[in-house]
């Protein structure tokens, strides 16, 4: 009686997160992602740290914070991944970049897809021109 309530419970709670590996491509950061399963929607947080390093200038710090909502269209062999959500990032530093780099709450769009238990996402903020490539493994 305890196996099969157990192997029922594994069964119903199976490929529900995924875990992810971030890069963010212009301030060589490197982080972490967790996204949420529920049914064709998920919820996702990131947390990633990285360093601008702008022509000769001392390089800025920064710290990113991201966290949405994924919708999921499934295919035969695959799931295509859409959604957006809100980040927040400290930069700190000395530097001539414009204003709006130091600002810290932004959005991000994301999109990407899933193909057995491998994922890939990419997180897009337009107003600060950022962007954050995800590799995942869904448990």
């Amino acid at each position: 009686m305890f196996l099969s309530f157990f192997f029922l419970t594994v069964t119903m709670t199976a490929q529900r997160n995924t875990g992810y590996i971030s890069l963010s491509l212009p301030d060589r950061g490197i982080g972490l992602m967790y996204e949420r399963n529920f049914n064709h929607a998920s919820a996702y947080v990131s947390l990633t740290k990285g360093k601008y390093q702008i022509n000769n200038d001392s390089p800025l710090n920064s710290i990113r914070f991201a966290c949405g909502a994924i919708k999921q269209l499934n295919q035969r062999s695959y799931k295509f991944l859409y959604g957006a959500g809100l980040n927040y990032s400290h930069v700190w530093g000395n530097s001539d970049l414009p204003k709006l780099v130091y600002f810290p709450i932004s959005f991000d769009i994301a999109f990407g897809g899933k193909i057995n238990k491998t994922a890939v996402l990419v997180l897009i903020d337009p107003i600060k021109k950022v962007s954050q490539l995800n590799f995942g493994y869904t448990f």
